[in-house]
Formats: C-alpha cells, sequence, structure tokens
C-alpha cells in the first residue's frame, strides 16, 4: 500500500501482482523518463513478458531487503535500445539491463544476455550499490492507501524509500552524476497515479480534501442529467444520485460537483481519477466488471437504481422490422438503419447477436442521432426508454420533425443501470452502494425526505458519517421520491422498478455478460486464482446446515446448495476437475468463520450472511468482505415489537436473512471469478440449459485469461443450473415456489429492487 516516487519519472509494481511495468501501461505508477533509475530487491519483470526478468525473481520486487541477496538495477537511457531475452540465463543471478524507452512504451524485446563469466563483475557493482544505498539511505514519503485504515484507528506503516546520488550508478555504468534511482515498491492501488509525485489517498479520505464529489454526468440526457437553465442547476435521477452521496460525506448536496463525461471516455475519466463516482447510465456487465475494454480494468458497481432494456423507436414501418429483426431484402426490410451511441453496451449487443454492421450507425451525440432521423441516414433509433420517449417527444417535435414516430413493443437486452466506483477502493464503494440502498430502504419504511431524521444512524463508516443516511435522503427523498420527480412519464414505476416487500416473487435474476472477448492477462501474481491453480485445489469454508451443507461419513463427502457452489467453482477453474480439486472445510461458529478467511486459511466460505456490518464492518475481523449477488433469500417473521431504535442498522425491519459466496475484499479479482460463477448458474435456468446441455453456454470467456475460456461450461456440467441444484438439495427444506428464491425474468415481471438494510 505504498508507492515510491522518482523525480525524473519512476517504476512501480501493482498489488498483488509484483509484475513491474516501463512506460504508459495501466500498471505503470509512472510514465519512465530518460535518466530515471529504478532498483528492485530481488528482481524486476515488464509487463510485455513477465518471463523476461531483471533479477533471480519475478514474484518479489519488493520483498525485505534483508531476505534477497541480490540487488538489481533498470535503467531508462534516450540511447540504448538493450533488454533482457534470455531469462533462464539470469535464472541464478542478478543483472544490469538497460531501458530505452519508445514514445513512454516498452518496444520489441530485443538481445541482451548475461554469460556466466559476468557474474563476478555483475556481483561486484551490485556490491557497491548496495553499501552506498545503505550508507545513504533517507526516508520515503509516506503512501497511505489502506482502505482498513480507518477502521482500525489509522495504525501507520512506514516503509522507506532509498534514494542516492548518481555519482554511485556512474561506477557501474558510467553515468553522468544528477541522475537518481529510486527502491521500487508495491503500487498504491490496483490503477496507477497519474503523476510520477501524486500520492494516493482513499477515495473518501481524497473526497474530504478536495471539499467537493466529482461525479462524472452526461450533459444532456432527459430524465437522467440535463442542465435547467431556469433554475440554474443540473437535473436527473444521476444528478440527484450524487447530491446523495454528496449529502452523505459532507452534509450538503450542493458539494458535488459535475463532471460532463461522453460515452466513449466515460470509464477511462473514472480510471485515471478525473472523477470520483460515475453516475451515467452504466450498465453493469461482466466485461465492465472484471475487465473493461477502453481501460483493461475492472470496475465497482452498486445496486442497480434502475432496470430497463434496449428498445427501438422511429418511422413505424422500420420499427417493426427492427423489433422482428428483420433486415432482409424480400420482407421489404433491407434498407433498415438504426442510429445507436458509439461505444455503448446497445452498440455491442445490436452488433454482436442482432443485425450485421451494414445496418447499424454509431453516434457521438444525441445531436448526430437527431440529425441523422431528419436528415435520412436512420430510420430507427436504439436506447433505453427513457432515452427513446423523450426523444419523440421532445426532440423530435423541436426540430419540426413532420414524421410519424413510434416506440417498438420488444425489448432485447437486460439493461441494469448502476452507479460505478474504481475497483481498488472496497470502502469508497461500499460508502456509495449503501447510500443507494438507504434511500431504497427508505421508502420501504415509509419514510420521506419530510421525515428523514426518524431513519437510523450508523457509524460503521466512522461517527463523523453517523448521519449520512438521513442527509442523504434529506438532501433528495426516499427512492419513490426520486424517482418520481425525475422518470414519472418516461418509465412507468412497475415491474422490476418496484420494490420486492412482500417476497413471494423472485429475484433470481442474471445480470448481462457484456463483451466475453476482452482478453485478460490471467490469474494476478500472487493472487487467490493463482493460488489455487497452483496448489491444485480449492479451500472452502461450509457450515452443517440441512439442504446447504451435509456430511456423509461413509464416503467423507460435502453435498448441499453451498457443496455444490464451491463444486461449481472448482469446475470454473479446473477443467479436467474432480472431487480432489476442493478441499472442504468446517466453520460453525460464526467468528471461525470470517476470522479464517481473513487470516488465508480458506478461499471461500459458502453460505454467509449479507449485512451491511459484514460488507463493511465485521465485528470479530474488524474487516469487510466480498459477498456474491445472494443464491438463497430466508424469510423470518419480523418482531414488531422489538425496540427498533436499538437495532443493528442492517436488521432494522428487514423480514428476511440473504446468503451469498464470501471472498476477502483485497483481491476483486477472484471476487469477480467467484460472482460470475453464480451469475451463470442464474443464466443456465433462464436459458433452460441443464448440467447435458451445458454446451449451450458461452464457449469461449476470455475475461479472465484464456486458460478460462471454458469456466462457464465447465461450471454447469458439473453442477447443473440454478434449478436443479436448488431441486437436489434445497426443496425438501424450502419450498421453492412463491418465495425470493424464485425466478424474475420472465413477463410480467415482478418487483425487483430488495435493500439490504
Amino acid at each position: 500500500s505504498y508507492e515510491a516516487n522518482a523525480d525524473a519519472g519512476g517504476l512501480s509494481t501493482k498489488i498483488n501482482t509484483s509484475v513491474l511495468s516501463f512506460g504508459s501501461s495501466s500498471d505503470s505508477a509512472a510514465t519512465v523518463s530518460p535518466g530515471a533509475f529504478a532498483v528492485a530487491r530481488g528482481g524486476l519483470s515488464t509487463k510485455k513478458n513477465a518471463n523476461v526478468s531483471f533479477g533471480p525473481s519475478v514474484d518479489s520486487a519488493a520483498e525485505n531487503y534483508e531476505s534477497v541477496p541480490q540487488l538489481s538495477l533498470a535503467y531508462a537511457s534516450p540511447k540504448d535500445v538493450v533488454k533482457l531475452q534470455n531469462s533462464k540465463a539470469l535464472a541464478g543471478f542478478s543483472s544490469l539491463g538497460h531501458i530505452s524507452p519508445e514514445d513512454d512504451k516498452v518496444p520489441t524485446i530485443t538481445a541482451f544476455e548475461v554469460n556466466e563469466d559476468d557474474i563476478e563483475n555483475v556481483t561486484k557493482r551490485e556490491s557497491v550499490i548496495r553499501q552506498q544505498i545503505i550508507s545513504e539511505s533517507v526516508e520515503a514519503v509516506e503512501v497511505v492507501n489502506d482502505t482498513k485504515a480507518r477502521r482500525k484507528k489509522r495504525c501507520l506503516v512506514i516503509f522507506f524509500l532509498l534514494s542516492v546520488a548518481g555519482i554511485v550508478l556512474g561506477l557501474s555504468l558510467g553515468l553522468t552524476g544528477d541522475e537518481k534511482y529510486v527502491i521500487v515498491t508495491t503500487a498504491p492501488s490496483m490503477m496507477p497515479s497519474s503523476s510520477p509525485t501524486e500520492t494516493i489517498l482513499p477515495t473518501l479520505e481524497h473526497v474530504v480534501l478536495q471539499g467537493k464529489l466529482r461525479c462524472g454526468v452526461y450533459n444532456d440526457s432527459y430524465g437522467f442529467s440535463t442542465f435547467n437553465d431556469e433554475r440554474g442547476m443540473r437535473e436527473g435521477i444521476d444528478a440527484d444520485l450524487c447530491r446523495a452521496v454528496a449529502a452523505a460525506v459532507f452534509g450538503d448536496p450542493d458539494r458535488a460537483e459535475f463532471v460532463v463525461i461522453k460515452t466513449p471516455t466515460r470509464f477511462s475519466s473514472l480510471a485515471n481519477r478525473s472523477i470520483d463516482l460515475l453516475a451515467a447510465i452504466a450498465t453493469h456487465t461482466m466485461e465492465r466488471d472484471v475487465n473493461e475494454k477502453s481501460t483493461q480494468t475492472g470496475f465497482t458497481f452498486t445496486v442497480p437504481y434502475l432496470y430497463d432494456g434496449l428498445g427501438f423507436g422511429g418511422d413505424p414501418k422500420w420499427v417493426d422490422c427492427a423489433d422482428r429483426l428483420d433486415y432482409h431484402h424480400m420482407n421489404g426490410c433491407r434498407e433498415l438503419r438504426i442510429c445507436v451511441d458509439s461505444d455503448s453496451s446497445h452498440e455491442f449487443k445490436l452488433r454482436s447477436e442482432l443485425f450485421p454492421d451494414s445496418v447499424i450507425i454509431s453516434t457521438a451525440t444525441n445531436k448526430e442521432v437527431l440529425e441523422n432521423i431528419i436528415s435520412g441516414m436512420c430510420n430507427v433509433v436504439a436506447g433505453e426508454s427513457a432515452f427513446l420517449s423523450h426523444f419523440g417527444d421532445m426532440r423530435l417535435e423541436t426540430a419540426n420533425y413532420t414524421g410519424e414516430y413510434v416506440i417498438g413493443n420488444n425489448m432485447f437486452s437486460k439493461e441494469p443501470l448502476a452507479l460505478v466506483t474504481r475497483q481498488d477502493d472496497p470502502l469508497w464503494s461500499g460508502f456509495v452502494n449503501h447510500v443507494l440502498q438507504a434511500l431504497m430502504a427508505a421508502e420501504r419504511e415509509n419514510i420521506t425526505q419530510s421525515s428523514a431524521e426518524s431513519f437510523y444512524n450508523t457509524t460503521l463508516f466512522g461517527d463523523e458519517y453517523e448521519s449520512m443516511f438521513i442527509n442523504a435522503i434529506k438532501a433528495v427523498g426516499n427512492f419513490a421520491e426520486l424517482h418520481d420527480r425525475n422518470l414519472k412519464g418516461f418509465i412507468p414505476r412497475d415491474g422490476l422498478n418496484l420494490l420486492n416487500i412482500k417476497g413471494d416473487t423472485g429475484l433470481i435474476y442474471s445480470f448481462p455478460f457484456g463483451d466475453m472477448l476482452v482478453e485478460g492477462a490471467g490469474p494476478t501474481r500472487g493472487g487467490t486464482l493463482e493460488k489455487i491453480v497452483s496448489r491444485g485445489h480449492l479451500i472452502c469454508g461450509i457450515s452443517l446446515r440441512t439442504g446447504f451443507g451435509e456430511y456423509n461419513p461413509a464416503n467423507k463427502t460435502w453435498n448441499g446448495l453451498d457443496a455444490d457452489f464451491c463444486r461449481a467453482l472448482v469446475a470454473g477453474i479446473f477443467v479436467d476437475y474432480s472431487d480432489s480439486n476442493v478441499v472442504f472445510t468446517e466453520l460453525n461458529e460464526t467468528s471461525a468463520r470470517f476470522n479464517m478467511h481473513a487470516d488465508g486459511g480458506i478461499d471461500v466460505f459458502a453460505g454467509g450472511s449479507h449485512t451491511l456490518s459484514t460488507d463493511i464492518l465485521e465485528p470479530t475481523t474488524g474487516e469487510g468482505f466480498t459477498f456474491t449477488k445472494p443464491y438463497f433469500y430466508e424469510s423470518r417473521q419480523a418482531n414488531e415489537t422489538e425496540d427498533k431504535t436499538s437495532m443493528n442498522a442492517e436488521d432494522r425491519n428487514l423480514n428476511f436473512k440473504v446468503f451469498s459466496l464470501v471472498t476477502r475484499e483485497d483481491d476483486p479479482q477472484w471476487s469477480d471469478f467467484v460472482n460470475w460463477i453464480v451469475e451463470s448458474i442464474f443464466y443456465a435456468e433462464e436459458r433452460h440449459i441443464s448440467k447435458f446441455e451445458y454446451v449451450g453456454m458461452p464457449r469461449k470467456v476470455l475475461l479472465f485469461g484464456p486458460e478460462f475460456g471454458r469456466m462457464m461450461q465447465t461450471a454447469i456440467k458439473a453442477v447443473g443450473n440454478y434449478g436443479e441444484m436448488y431441486a437436489r438439495s434445497v426443496e425438501k427444506v424450502f419450498p421453492r415456489n412463491n418465495t425470493r428464491n424464485m425466478q424474475n425474468t420472465v413477463a410480467p415481471f415482478g418487483p425487483q429492487i430488495s435493500p439490504l438494510i
């Protein structure tokens, strides 16, 4: 959780990978500059080829100095283009290598080989450098990025950045004396800093320090984010959600600063820290969760604040063609042309599944869509309900469009819209997510903007945020008020967008996958997924519970819904899986479950109860955990006579419990992998793909790396879809009919919004 900076550039490793990057890659904390040095204890490696290393270890760029006998040096020279190529020849000793940047990027690897005869000279040079570093070491500038520090009274750990004069380097490389080098340490976050000297604070601290919340929104998206000239303020549900978060942080909704973004750059704006929160009609997909294509990193999404889908609007004849997915000459639909927002989930859906490229016209702005419709370049527009409704009611009328305009009857995609945060800061992501859920819970409790003071307090995020939920509700009202003020008349409040209060309709609903062919880099170095692959088995924590975790001493096997989810994970990791690839660890005490998990004794816990406290600040460990989408909802009888003011915030007036797979917060790749195995099991049931029809699942999922391309197929092959799993294990104890454990994917849809606080 620390960053090392160089005066003339700098290099750093990425958390949990220990893979060093030179140049402007996604893993580099600073763009390398000519004349910048980096010294690593234990070896370095380039992102271009992790097997090409400087030093004896590609896995240890920042181990304790005393435990590593070798010291390696990399120099960025404007003249030399010499790179390590033969990593095998360097496996036993460290070496000196030269790097030459080309447009701040690492060029193709060229030859540089160290023979055994050079070992003695290399060792002598390193000895001189090492002694000089020890004698002239200076204290580093501390860069704290420990999201748990606030919870643990900010226990500070000091790390040392060693910097010496370039004259020592001249002894070994004959360089000028004004050049500098730094000891490379782990990067402060999963995303790079934007400059070599930037201090990366936890987002909540950064927001407080800058005195405002920078919120990325669209400029002109009616119902979501538009500027009202008469009132002199930005309006829409996205704008109001930003105000709610600002009010939760500062007690003042006007501390939200709106940064106008565009679709192609909205995720990069969040990744490069130009904004703190993205509220721009963003659909939660697997691709964006794991490895968003424009940034090559994953993001964290709140629960959806709106469920919508892809539809069509325009001239009646052509909308009918689009609704029937007909673009053929024989049916008179050959001239169908559809305008769609570029680089959006809609465009991906149209191009990958529905129409050929010749039918689709990408547009950058709403103005461009309008011009294309009027000119005849497009005869249909694609988008969500609010966009299609407003486009016909307002824009075409204003532009004196004389043609007919209708909206189609069919919906061709799932679009769960959510707020988005960076993946490197789970505390901030949890803060934003629970502000949104508090607005939903206020509607459930019949607490409005005018009665916000009757909502409960929480100190889980710190005493200074005790009134965060109350302040958010005061600012924008409860979720019903929020919807009615911004979306009433465009998106009717029905179906999926209603609160699920009674619990007699299903909540099992899979999210869209997006582009699964965006290739990831494979398991994170030192991460859980890599460790599981290396050891050859998954360690799954499980509790004894009828229907969920049942142990058979005769054959020493575990069965039940929880056990099957662990088997699905194993099958997703190992193509040729067997029961030997999963080791079950019995954990019946709540404290034991989370303590062993926090200590790394298990990889995943099956059947964890998801509450606000276990999410943010689990009592026995003082840490937060990551939960998959719930796979089981258990109803419980609320005690109406209980004093609600004394109840824990997460238990207040909830009449059900939810159970999920649980992972640690420090490994987002593994948490994502676990969650999307659960999602794929839901998806299989929706598509009627059984255990024996597993080939109907996506066959090429590259987001976690090509080695996991068949993760969904092998998971379903192992355990079947959710319906099969439920019937096999839980049906005998908890009949599925008329419960939250039913599917919610067939019209008429039931209420899907279900806050967990």
